[in-house]
């Protein structure tokens, strides 16, 4: 099997999408710069695995460094995960994240390109969109993000476009993640819980962990079913599998292309919190807030593409993805109390 290059590879996505490429024979390889996450992970993927893996502290903008390991390693395939993530962040520091998700990557891009590695898939997001003229979103949508964050990986998407339209041998796939949720099987990795929580499954289990009082809401006067933001929660291994989708397309498919990842139904916040509630059979303390800067109403993907080329389609409902998150939370409070 081939060796495959995930930069930001001990992240909540990057470290799944691992664990997936080892059990399949795969040899992946990680470099990750520890911004978004701790050596710590290692252990965790190891515990796992029970293997030693393929770790290198450093980022993807020092070119010296990751040409040792494009070369020692062999790497003809690429995930590219690396990037600050936080949407609030970004609207608060706007230049950290322009220089980090865009210019850094533009100088990983040359490398890559220097090496004559022409296989890429791309960690995006549904941000890119922006407000919905239409529901569900499909690729086609106007593109016309509201934060940073977005503008960045909508940046990314387009350099590569435009990169692929001056070198046709070079194949870019890019996955709009819409919002994915969960934990890996064992329980032993999942989203971070730790950080500051800005999405709201970590604030869930930080309320269901007494880690803070209560689950806040921002904003229940949305025109949804019941007040609150809608979004299409996706399972963390759904997601996984449609990188493998893709991966596994990457042959057929030529030049730019994009696809989004979701399940094409919308949940609320309140849909979600029941669901939590169900699988915990403990009631969690709400309290509402006024509504953020940017949160938009309602926002849920169109995946048919996805489910015509690939041939992926996510296969999780709500309560399975909750009960993940839960088995990832108990395992949680396992590793704080020792």
């Amino acid at each position: 099997m081939s060796n495959i290059l995930l930069t930001g590879g001990l992240g909540f996505i990057g470290s799944h999408v691992f664990l997936k490429l080892h059990s399949l024979g795969f040899n992946p390889v990680i470099i990750d710069n520890l911004s978004n996450t701790s050596l710590d992970k290692i252990n965790l993927i190891e515990s796992i695995t029970k293997n030693k893996i393929d770790f290198y502290n450093i980022d993807i903008a020092d070119t010296s460094a990751l040409e040792s390991v494009l070369l020692r390693h062999k790497i003809q395939d690429i995930f590219h995960f690396a990037g600050f993530k936080s949407v609030s962040e970004s609207v608060e520091n706007p230049l950290k994240y322009y220089a980090n998700n865009v210019s850094k990557s533009i100088t990983f891009l040359k490398t890559i390109s220097d090496l004559n590695i022409k296989r890429l898939i791309f960690s995006s997001s549904a941000t890119v969109y922006g407000k919905p003229e239409y529901l569900p979103l499909d690729e086609v949508h106007k593109t016309n993000p509201y934060n940073p964050y977005g503008e960045t990986k909508l940046m990314f998407e387009n350099i590569c476009k435009k990169y692929c339209l001056s070198n046709p041998e070079f194949k870019f796939i890019s996955l709009r993640y819409f919002n994915p949720i969960g934990s890996h099987e064992s329980g032993i990795i999942g989203e971070s819980i730790h950080e500051q929580a800005n999405n709201i499954m970590p604030i869930i289990l930080k309320t269901y962990l007494k880690i803070q009082d209560a689950i806040h809401i921002y904003g229940d006067d949305y025109d949804t079913k019941d007040g609150t933001g809608v979004r299409d929660y996706i399972h963390i291994d759904d997601l996984v599998e449609g990188h493998l989708y893709a991966f596994n397309n990457l042959d057929k498919l030529k030049g730019y292309n994009v696809f989004n990842l979701g399940t094409s139904n919308g949940f609320s916040v309140y849909d979600l919190i029941k669901s939590f509630e169900k699988v915990s059979r403990k009631n969690l303390p709400v309290v509402i807030k006024k509504r953020r800067d940017g949160d938009l109403a309602e926002i849920y993907a169109d995946s048919s593409k996805a489910k015509e080329i690939l041939k992926w389609s996510a296969k999780k409902k709500l309560d399975d993805m909750t009960f993940s998150a839960l088995i990832w939370a108990d395992k949680y409070r396992q590793l704080i109390n020792k």
